[in-house]
């Protein structure tokens, strides 16, 4: 137990609190920050970030992720990052995956090669959970281009990829079918 942590669940509490800021950081389209700008988003996941006490409960968080897991760390003074952008891409994906409106965000991201590997794995993560959440995500990177466009030919060339990631067993029949036929 780490003193400034207190009563914090310790089961899974460090995916949940650092999934967020990787998927923050992903989306500045960034692999690194300020202890400051850490800080913050970490706050915001603890709540009530203009109490003192919880500032320095997500300080000691930061401080026990990064000394006990290897999941971050301080490349140079005062700036933080995780060791290789495929931790991060793994933490924002699972961040995804767990939001009510999992698929809101393909149609802006699925033709940027920055978020490639982030929707492959997502992808992969719902398939352990859901096969209809599964099925809904690929259906979804599948309809957000219109028709026969070159977007739709790019979105349908990583639905493919995401069904191996996934495994048949984790997709509706009718739409595994689609995207291998097509």
């Amino acid at each position: 137990n780490h003193p400034q942590l207190g009563k914090l669940e310790i089961g899974g509490w460090k995916r949940k609190f650092i999934a967020p800021v990787a998927l923050a950081f992903h989306e500045r389209h960034t692999q690194e920050a300020a202890l400051a700008d850490f800080k913050d988003l970490l706050l915001k996941r603890l709540g009530r970030p203009e109490d003192p006490e919880t500032e320095d409960r997500a300080e000691a968080m930061l401080r026990m992720i990064e000394e006990r897991s290897g999941l971050i760390h301080e490349p140079s003074p005062g700036r933080y990052s995780f060791p290789h952008l495929t931790f991060q891409e793994y933490l924002a994906a699972w961040s995804l995956g767990e939001q009510d409106d999992y698929a809101g965000h393909l149609p802006g991201r699925a033709g940027d090669p920055w978020w490639r590997e982030v929707i492959l794995l997502e992808a992969a993560h719902l398939s352990v959970s859901s096969d209809e959440r599964t099925s809904r995500f690929i259906d979804r990177l599948l309809t957000c281009a219109r028709p026969r466009s070159p977007e739709h030919y790019r979105n349908l060339v990583l639905a493919a990829q995401c069904l191996v990631f996934c495994n048949r067993d984790h997709v509706e029949w009718d739409l595994w079918q689609c995207v291998t036929e097509e």
